[in-house]
């Protein structure tokens, strides 16, 4: 079994993520735009790393569902690995 690093995206190109399902009852403005993306499953196009300090990383999704002019960028946090 590979052990993942810091360094290693949880998410690859091409895999299929759920969007994690959201309250629309939310104060917070990020979660208030993510709101109609709850609960809907796209493919990751592409994917970002940017690391604010020298020890933490954080990687950023370019997530796209159906065609090419509904996608988003997520945090990882915000997607789940989905399973058919």
């Amino acid at each position: 079994m590979k052990r993942e690093t810091a360094m290693t995206p949880r998410y690859k190109v091409g895999q299929k993520v759920k969007v994690r399902e959201l309250s629309a009852q939310t104060s917070d403005p990020r979660e208030a735009t993510l709101i109609k993306y709850s609960g809907r499953v796209g493919k990751i196009v592409e994917y970002y790393w940017i690391s604010p300090r020298f020890s933490a990383v954080f990687y950023l999704y370019r997530v796209r569902f159906g065609d090419e002019s509904d996608e988003i960028v997520l945090h990882e946090d915000e997607i789940q690995e989905y399973i058919n």
